[in-house]
């Protein structure tokens, strides 16, 4: 009989600190979640902001490419 109370006395000094481990991975979980949508949020805008700058630095190799070709046609011309 001795035994069942000191395992029934170990049994509720173990609940308190399941209940507490319980609430931190809750917490966590949460925690975690909202990191996730943070940085879903993060890679969906450096996503977007990447394809601007590969955009821009297409229009002005472009451009260079043209400019270097007109020089070229100038060139040509004043030397006929």
């Amino acid at each position: 009989m001795a035994d069942i109370r000191q395992a029934d006395r170990a049994r509720l000094a173990i609940v308190p600190g399941a209940a507490v481990a319980s609430g931190f991975l809750k917490e966590a979980a949460i925690w975690i979640t909202a990191q996730g949508k943070v940085l879903s949020a993060a890679e969906a805008m450096l996503r977007e902001w990447t394809g601007r700058r590969r955009e821009a630095i297409d229009a002005f190799s472009r451009c260079l490419r043209l400019e270097t070709q007109a020089s070229r046609l100038v060139e040509r011309a004043a030397a006929e």
